[in-house]
């Protein structure tokens, strides 16, 4: 009886009814920031074409690392292709609004003419014109979407 192994492009291919999973990719992890909530997640990439990929988040959402991260509000809120999040204590804690942070709309696709106030957090991060408005909570949770708002309006 013969058994082959084979090596292809870093899949390892086995006789078998069912396929492996496909080792995780010598690609850097993606940090993708989830809209929800403004935190980072690294999304590992797979390559699909060895089999099912092994069960890992993916987040659909804008790069964490790029050229908006670490603006100021001013200079944020100016730059095409940056995002402003805010922090809407004014619905949390009662605090008021406060600029938190400046996000990358990358590589999501805006949608023209979008009414940013009918947003989910998704869309919302997707477009310049529009600031996503995040609400802390009591727990200590990290804080949620909340909402989104035409920039210059907050």
């Amino acid at each position: 009886m013969r058994v082959w192994l084979v090596l292809i492009a870093g899949c390892t291919l086995v006789k078998s009814d069912k396929l492996p999973p496909c080792e995780e990719s010598n690609q850097p992890a993606i940090e993708t920031r989830d809209p929800s909530s403004g935190e980072c997640f690294a999304n590992s990439p797979c390559d699909v074409s060895c089999g099912p990929c092994p069960e890992i988040a993916q987040i659909e959402g804008p790069d964490c690392a790029g050229p908006c991260e670490n603006l100021d509000e001013t200079t944020c809120l100016a730059t095409s292709t940056c995002h402003a999040a805010y922090s809407d204590g004014a619905l949390g804690n009662g605090s008021g609004v406060t600029f938190a942070m400046c996000w990358d709309t990358t590589p999501l696709v805006p949608v023209a003419g979008a009414d940013c106030a009918n947003l989910d957090a998704l869309g919302c991060a997707a477009q310049d014109n529009c600031v996503t408005l995040l609400v802390p909570d009591d727990t200590g949770m990290p804080p949620m979407f909340g909402g989104c708002a035409d920039e210059g309006s907050v």
